[in-house]
Protein backbone atom coordinates (compact mmCIF):
# COMPACT_ATOMS: atom_id res chain seq x y z
CA UNK A 1 0.00 0.00 0.00
CA UNK A 2 3.09 2.30 0.88
CA UNK A 3 4.17 1.90 -2.32
CA UNK A 4 0.78 3.30 -4.22
CA UNK A 5 0.83 6.50 -1.64
CA UNK A 6 4.21 7.21 -2.78
CA UNK A 7 2.95 6.83 -7.30
CA UNK A 8 -0.10 9.43 -5.75
CA UNK A 9 2.27 11.66 -4.36
CA UNK A 10 -0.32 11.30 -0.65
CA UNK A 11 1.92 11.35 2.98
CA UNK A 12 1.67 8.66 4.77
CA UNK A 13 3.10 7.52 8.38
CA UNK A 14 3.80 4.29 9.25
CA UNK A 15 2.86 2.83 12.54
CA UNK A 16 3.05 0.00 15.30
CA UNK A 17 0.32 -1.86 16.61
CA UNK A 18 2.54 -4.31 18.27
CA UNK A 19 6.26 -3.11 18.89
CA UNK A 20 7.30 -6.61 19.64
CA UNK A 21 6.16 -8.33 16.22
CA UNK A 22 5.89 -5.29 13.75
CA UNK A 23 8.36 -2.69 14.42
CA UNK A 24 8.22 0.67 12.90
CA UNK A 25 11.82 -0.21 11.26
CA UNK A 26 10.90 -3.80 10.26
CA UNK A 27 7.77 -2.23 8.03
CA UNK A 28 10.23 0.44 6.66
CA UNK A 29 12.60 -2.32 5.61
CA UNK A 30 9.45 -4.27 4.42
CA UNK A 31 8.09 -1.13 1.91
CA UNK A 32 11.96 -1.02 0.82
CA UNK A 33 11.74 -4.41 0.13
CA UNK A 34 8.30 -4.28 -2.02
CA UNK A 35 10.11 -1.20 -3.80
CA UNK A 36 9.81 1.83 -1.62
CA UNK A 37 11.99 4.30 -1.72
CA UNK A 38 14.67 4.06 0.85
CA UNK A 39 14.48 7.45 1.85
CA UNK A 40 10.67 7.35 1.70
CA UNK A 41 10.53 4.38 3.85
CA UNK A 42 12.53 6.42 6.82
CA UNK A 43 10.94 9.45 6.62
CA UNK A 44 7.42 7.14 7.25
CA UNK A 45 9.08 6.87 10.41
CA UNK A 46 10.55 9.95 11.29
CA UNK A 47 9.91 13.19 9.62
CA UNK A 48 6.06 12.65 8.04
CA UNK A 49 4.68 11.14 11.36
CA UNK A 50 5.94 14.30 13.46
CA UNK A 51 4.56 16.63 10.29
CA UNK A 52 1.23 14.89 10.72
CA UNK A 53 0.96 15.47 14.24
CA UNK A 54 2.27 18.78 13.66
CA UNK A 55 5.21 18.16 15.52
CA UNK A 56 7.91 18.70 12.99
CA UNK A 57 9.23 21.95 14.07
CA UNK A 58 10.05 19.61 17.42
CA UNK A 59 10.76 16.38 16.71
CA UNK A 60 11.09 13.58 13.35
CA UNK A 61 14.55 14.95 12.06
CA UNK A 62 18.22 16.20 13.50
CA UNK A 63 18.31 20.10 13.29
CA UNK A 64 19.70 23.05 15.23
CA UNK A 65 16.66 23.64 18.02
CA UNK A 66 15.00 20.45 17.71
CA UNK A 67 14.23 18.36 20.82
CA UNK A 68 17.16 16.09 21.28
CA UNK A 69 15.50 13.01 20.34
CA UNK A 70 18.10 10.21 19.12
CA UNK A 71 18.34 6.64 18.27
CA UNK A 72 22.23 5.30 17.95
CA UNK A 73 22.61 2.11 16.23
CA UNK A 74 24.86 -0.14 15.31
CA UNK A 75 24.48 -0.52 11.79
CA UNK A 76 21.78 -0.04 9.21
CA UNK A 77 17.80 0.88 10.70
CA UNK A 78 16.38 -1.22 8.22
CA UNK A 79 18.44 -4.30 9.08
CA UNK A 80 17.70 -7.58 11.27
CA UNK A 81 21.07 -7.55 12.71
CA UNK A 82 21.04 -4.08 14.10
CA UNK A 83 20.76 -3.34 17.60
CA UNK A 84 19.98 -0.30 19.70
CA UNK A 85 23.24 1.44 21.38
CA UNK A 86 22.41 4.67 22.56
CA UNK A 87 18.89 6.63 23.23
CA UNK A 88 19.00 10.21 23.93
CA UNK A 89 15.99 12.00 24.81
CA UNK A 90 15.53 15.75 25.60
CA UNK A 91 19.43 15.68 25.43
CA UNK A 92 19.59 13.20 28.16
CA UNK A 93 21.45 9.93 27.94
CA UNK A 94 18.66 7.27 28.81
CA UNK A 95 19.65 4.25 27.53
CA UNK A 96 23.13 2.94 27.19
CA UNK A 97 23.41 -0.85 25.72
CA UNK A 98 26.66 -1.28 27.66
CA UNK A 99 25.24 -0.99 30.79
CA UNK A 100 22.11 -3.26 30.26
CA UNK A 101 21.99 -5.78 32.65
CA UNK A 102 19.50 -7.62 30.39
CA UNK A 103 21.52 -7.84 27.52
CA UNK A 104 24.40 -9.11 29.90
CA UNK A 105 21.91 -12.02 30.68
CA UNK A 106 20.98 -12.55 27.44
CA UNK A 107 24.27 -12.68 25.80
CA UNK A 108 27.11 -13.62 27.87
CA UNK A 109 24.83 -15.68 30.66
CA UNK A 110 25.39 -13.25 33.41
CA UNK A 111 22.63 -13.42 35.98
CA UNK A 112 22.48 -10.42 37.98
CA UNK A 113 21.93 -10.89 41.96
CA UNK A 114 17.82 -10.90 43.26
CA UNK A 115 16.88 -11.19 39.29
CA UNK A 116 15.68 -15.01 39.45
CA UNK A 117 11.79 -15.51 40.55
CA UNK A 118 10.90 -14.20 43.71
CA UNK A 119 13.66 -11.69 43.82
CA UNK A 120 15.29 -10.35 46.92
CA UNK A 121 12.53 -12.16 48.78
CA UNK A 122 12.79 -16.00 47.40
CA UNK A 123 15.85 -18.53 49.39
CA UNK A 124 18.10 -19.51 47.42
CA UNK A 125 17.87 -23.51 49.05
CA UNK A 126 16.76 -25.35 46.46
CA UNK A 127 16.27 -28.21 48.63
CA UNK A 128 13.59 -26.32 50.15
CA UNK A 129 11.68 -26.67 46.95
CA UNK A 130 12.72 -30.42 46.97
CA UNK A 131 10.53 -31.01 50.39
CA UNK A 132 7.44 -29.02 49.20
CA UNK A 133 7.10 -31.21 46.20
CA UNK A 134 8.22 -34.57 48.05
CA UNK A 135 4.96 -33.64 50.76
CA UNK A 136 2.44 -32.22 48.18
CA UNK A 137 2.99 -35.60 46.58
CA UNK A 138 2.75 -37.76 49.95
CA UNK A 139 -0.68 -35.62 50.37
CA UNK A 140 -1.83 -36.39 47.33
CA UNK A 141 -1.08 -40.19 47.72
CA UNK A 142 -3.07 -40.45 50.82
CA UNK A 143 -6.04 -38.91 49.57
CA UNK A 144 -5.93 -41.31 46.76
CA UNK A 145 -5.50 -44.19 49.40
CA UNK A 146 -8.37 -42.96 51.37
CA UNK A 147 -10.64 -43.10 48.30
CA UNK A 148 -9.41 -46.19 47.25
CA UNK A 149 -9.71 -48.19 50.39
CA UNK A 150 -12.98 -46.36 51.34
CA UNK A 151 -12.17 -44.10 54.02
CA UNK A 152 -13.71 -44.68 58.01
CA UNK A 153 -16.41 -46.74 56.91
CA UNK A 154 -15.00 -49.00 54.80
CA UNK A 155 -16.86 -48.46 51.87
CA UNK A 156 -15.64 -47.86 48.46
CA UNK A 157 -16.06 -44.04 47.01
CA UNK A 158 -15.05 -44.09 43.85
Amino acid sequence: MPGVFQKKKVRFALQSLNPQAQSLWYQAAMCVGYGLDRKEALDAVTRTPADILSLGDRVGSLEAGKDGNVLLLSGDPLSARTTVQFVVLDGNLVYDRSKDVRVKHLIEGVEQPNSGPGGADAQANPDDDEKEIGNDKAEKKKDAGEKKDGGKDGKDHR
